[in-house]
């Protein structure tokens, strides 16, 4: 069941316009639902600077003990943010029961518990993570030709204080918009954006002009795609 058959639709008329507004900040009331919906586990790990490439090279050499586990959305690096050290990955999880069923099993995973977890513990500074779903009448958009000169940009909307959020698809000139997903666990009155661009210049031009045509309270981050991840 998609999170679009779950999710009610709220539309709200602005007083400057009757374009559809969409809400994260009711997803509760579906709960009943959530056991049987695809969950995705936001994870942002900000490293001791020094630490980064010993960090990264630990990934690159032992991403699969991970991949085994569950199924990877994305994994990028932060270039631009809160944290410029910082990895950044999405995982795709069945069900909140899935979730613990992988996350049960990778605490029984020796390989896992001894060759990679305390040799990454060290590097990290702060780790963050937030449980998501689809927003409301959203899909994925992951059938592309995969480019690893591609960036992206991952937008964190506050919608504590706005009645609804407009529909950001077709107000950037460039860019396409992968996926929107709504915070349920964590920071929850949140929407993730997550944006893909064939480069950086035209990163630069869709985040200018996104930001003249639907400006939003919150903030973004550039992302690197890794080589493992399997948005590229």
């Amino acid at each position: 069941m998609s999170a679009r058959n779950i999710f009610p639709f709220f539309k709200m008329v602005s007083k400057m316009s009757a374009t559809p507004r969409l809400t994260c900040n009711r997803l509760a009331s579906t709960s009943s639902s959530l056991a049987s919906s695809p969950i995705y586990e936001l994870r942002m790990y900000a490293l001791h600077p020094k630490e980064f490439k010993s960090a990264m090279e630990l990934y690159n050499k032992n991403y699969q003990l991970r991949l085994q586990h569950s199924k990877l959305f994305g994994f990028w690096t932060a270039e631009v943010g809160d944290h410029v050290t910082q990895f950044v990955h999405i995982w795709e999880y069945d069900s909140l029961s899935h979730r613990r069923q992988v996350r049960t099993k990778m605490a029984g995973d020796e390989t896992w518990n001894t060759q990679f977890l305390p040799i990454l513990l060290p590097t990290v500074s702060q780790w963050k993570n937030s449980l998501m779903l689809q927003s409301p009448d959203s899909k994925l958009n992951t059938e592309f030709n995969q480019d690893p000169s591609a960036v992206y940009i991952l937008d964190q909307v506050n919608v504590s204080s706005y009645k609804g959020l407009s529909d950001p698809v077709g107000t950037t000139g460039s860019g396409l918009l992968v996926g929107r997903f709504c915070g349920i666990i964590g920071p929850s009155k949140k929407e993730y954006r997550l944006w893909r661009f064939s480069d950086i210049d035209e990163a630069t031009e869709g985040s200018s002009k996104r930001a003249m045509d639907s400006p939003f309270d919150g903030s973004s981050i550039l992302l690197y795609p890794t080589k493992f991840s399997p948005l590229q």
